[in-house]
């Protein structure tokens, strides 16, 4: 509250209230205030002081008021004349209007948005806006004048060729406009503008008007470089798997012509020779087979098949085969099988078959004396399902946190001095890692300088059916064992190959399965053989040859056969990929063997096929593919 005079507006009394109202320390500072300058609106403070000056009444009077730091207030003004220490005076009440105040800031930030804002009423006429709308829509005050209908506005638009390709927009009417929409518009000038509509609980509607070019823009930008990247991955991958094909085709015949060559007879230096070419053919295949996953993976066109295994007989399976290395080097390899573990799980067996196979190579690479050790258990949980946990831990020297840190990433290798003493790609764990995140299990890592390594596979798999099929894996050759011998009679075979070098590799491992080896350079010539000197007890086709390929020549098999009479096709790939195994088998073909060709799987294959015998080393009695799982995705 203040008195002032009504003849010069002099203060003579206010009081602590009005002192912190206007933020000032004492009470004698207000009467030293220039209060010309306490309102915002002059033209209001003019005609509030003249009012005064005629003794009239102010009541109810709403003032705009400002403090000496510059900050705003409303007030409510009421006043009333009387006489105080003999002098003509008015007393003069102030009272916030904290309604008035935040209505104020309200539009205050409503003004200063980024977006377009336009309040109408239930009638569609125009209650509100701010700047940015008329600035977004080229308008005038008068054109966006109070009361002017959202209609009105529509049609000075679609007159001034406002919006893309010359539309003409019209609204639905009224009785249903009001409701909460989202709509976008192109503009004539390339812009885009969104609208995004809600009612209002007083009836009508509020709408803000976004300008979105730049976010389209980006979001274009976006979806370019994301395709360019896919593109880009896909290419890659591409060209990896060609890459792949044309260097398993050569070594097809390096390989193949050094396996026969053990099979002569040969001095000692010789045999060390031809089996040195084959140990570096083979590690030659682990890099290629490691670049073809990684860029698969990355390609995301790996797919997870999920089918009924022995876990147990998977685990012991992978141990026999990696078992002569480690005795090579003066290591124990042990197992240990929880009692808890089912005897058959759902899931994809080659790959986790494929992440053991590396850990364990892995763990036997590195490791100079004591022993590996591989640990399984599978504790059924509440939900029904399998936590399947797997671990391989060995005594080697262990790895440094930093060292560790890095091992998963691609490329990688705990140090310089481990990529010279033992080589290798760096792939292998990061593919390991990969597979099983894709299979939703993860791969972690236990190390210390010292202490040895033990990595831990877990992830959650389906219990199966005890009495369903169980899918077997074919067994694969065991290192530095010579399984070629003995090796069964098959009567006729029919080679369809166009490589030269190819077919003088498959006739030398038929020297030793068949008695008689008829030969096709392509699928015409191998249809005219079959019609005019068959039947053939066994086809081993190539895939890519020029006239007419692997996967058609089956088809025109299968077309000139009964259903009661078919013969066993053997598909001879050099493109190691689950995709291209599967177009043979969709094709018709019986197996599938990929180059460089195995000659141990050849024959296992052959043998079963044909029922000459068993295979070799416990082959499985069960229909198995033939081809490495371990050297394909």
């Amino acid at each position: 509250m203040v008195i002032l005079d009504r003849n010069n507006g002099e203060v003579l009394f206010a009081n602590e209230a009005l002192a912190k109202m206007f933020g000032v320390e004492s009470v004698a500072r207000v009467a030293e205030m220039d209060h010309t300058k306490s309102w915002v609106d002059q033209a209001q403070f003019a005609e509030a002081m003249a009012g005064f000056g005629r003794k009239e009444l102010l009541v109810n009077f709403e003032a705009h008021r400002r403090r000496e730091d510059d900050s705003r207030f409303w007030v409510l003004m009421n006043t009333q004349p009387i006489i105080f220490e003999g002098r003509d005076a008015g007393i003069i009440w102030h009272a916030y209007i904290n309604a008035r105040l935040t209505l104020d800031k309200l539009t205050s930030a409503i003004e200063n948005i980024s977006d377009g804002f336009a309040i109408y009423d239930l009638d569609d006429r125009l209650e509100f806006y701010n700047s940015k709308l008329a600035e977004m829509y080229g308008l005038s005050d008068e054109d966006l004048r109070e009361g002017v209908t959202l209609q009105e506005l529509r049609e000075l638009n679609n007159k001034r060729g406002l919006y893309a390709g010359g539309a003409q927009i019209e609204l639905p009417p009224l009785s249903e406009r009001h409701i909460d929409k989202d709509t976008i518009s192109p503009f004539a000038d390339g812009r885009t503008i969104e609208f995004r509509q809600r009612q209002i609980n007083e009836g009508g509607c509020v709408i803000l008007f976004s300008d979105i070019t730049k976010r389209l823009r980006a979001e274009e930008e976006l979806r370019v470089a994301k395709e360019q990247a896919e593109a880009a991955t896909e290419a890659k991958s591409e060209f990896v798997a060609t890459v792949s094909h044309e260097v398993r085709t050569p070594m097809n015949g390096v390989l193949g012509m050094a396996r026969l060559l053990l099979e002569t007879p040969l001095l000692a230096e010789q045999r060390e020779f031809a089996q040195n070419v084959v140990s570096s053919g083979e590690a030659l295949l682990t890099i290629l087979t490691h670049l073809l996953d990684i860029s698969k993976l990355e390609a995301g066109k790996l797919d997870i098949d999920m089918v009924s295994f022995a876990p147990a007989q998977m685990i012991t399976d992978t141990i026999g085969i990696m078992a002569p290395s480690a005795r090579e080097k003066g290591l124990t390899l042990t197992c240990d099988i929880s009692p808890d573990l089912p005897r058959v799980l759902m899931g994809d067996v080659n790959r986790v078959r494929q992440i053991l196979f590396n850990l364990l190579s892995n763990a036997i690479k590195f490791t100079d004396k004591g022993n590996v050790n591989v640990a399984i258990s599978g504790a059924a949980g509440d939900d029904g399902k399998c936590r399947f946990v797997m671990s391989v831990k060995d005594t080697g020297p262990g790895l440094a946190k930093a060292e560790a840190t890095k091992l998963f990433a691609p490329y990688a290798q705990a140090s310089a001095d481990v990529a010279r003493k033992y080589g290798g790609t760096g792939l292998g764990l990061s593919i390991c890692r990969r597979l099983a995140r894709l299979m939703g299990g993860e791969i972690r890592l236990k190390t210390a300088p010292g202490k040895g390594c033990v990595f831990t596979l877990s992830m959650a798999l389906e219990i199966g059916n005890e009495n369903d099929a169980v899918v077997s894996l074919p067994n694969l050759p065991v290192p530095g064992q010579d399984q070629s011998r003995n090796l069964p009679f098959a009567p006729r075979v029919l080679l369809v190959e166009d490589n030269s070098m190819n077919r003088k590799v498959a006739i030398g491992m038929m020297q030793k399965m068949a008695s008689e080896t008829a030969v096709a350079k392509n699928g015409q010539e191998a249809l005219e053989l079959i019609i005019s000197q068959g039947p053939f007890h066994v086809v081993l086709m190539d895939l890519h040859m020029p006239v007419m390929d692997g996967l058609e020549t089956t088809r025109q098999v299968r077309r000139l056969e009964s259903s009661a009479s078919r013969t066993p096709i053997i598909g001879l790939t050099a493109a190691a990929t689950r995709h291209e195994i599967d177009a043979c088998l969709e094709a018709g073909m019986s197996d599938v063997v990929t180059k460089p060709i195995d000659p141990v799987l050849l024959k296992n294959a052959i043998r079963r096929l044909i029922g000459a015998g068993p295979a070799d080393e416990g082959a499985e009695k069960d229909e198995v593919l033939s081809f490495d799982p371990l050297r394909q995705l």
